[in-house]
């Protein structure tokens, strides 16, 4: 397994985002793009790409997983705090 510093992500995120510029359809790229923000966990940006991708291939169901993974995970977090703690994961 390679691991990337911070600035490769933000290198190999400002590439993407320059090749999604001249194809914003291209639903693969988004894909791409919200992987990088995901495994940096940026889930709100995440989702967001994903979001994009769906709304190209509205049928893919991985996709939909993936976006609905980070949603999850934004939600958990932002009401952490409330669940009492007998009933947290």
């Amino acid at each position: 397994m390679v691991a990337f510093t911070k600035h490769d992500h933000s290198r190999v995120a400002a590439e993407m985002l320059r090749r999604l510029q001249g194809d914003p359809d291209n639903s693969s790229l988004l894909i791409q793009i919200g992987n990088l923000y995901k495994g940096t966990h940026q889930f709100k940006g995440a989702a967001e790409y994903y979001g994009k991708a769906v709304k190209i291939d509205s049928k893919n169901v991985a996709i939909r997983t993936e976006m609905a993974s980070c949603q999850f995970t934004l939600t958990v977090k932002r009401y952490a705090g409330s669940i009492p703690c007998h009933l947290r994961l």
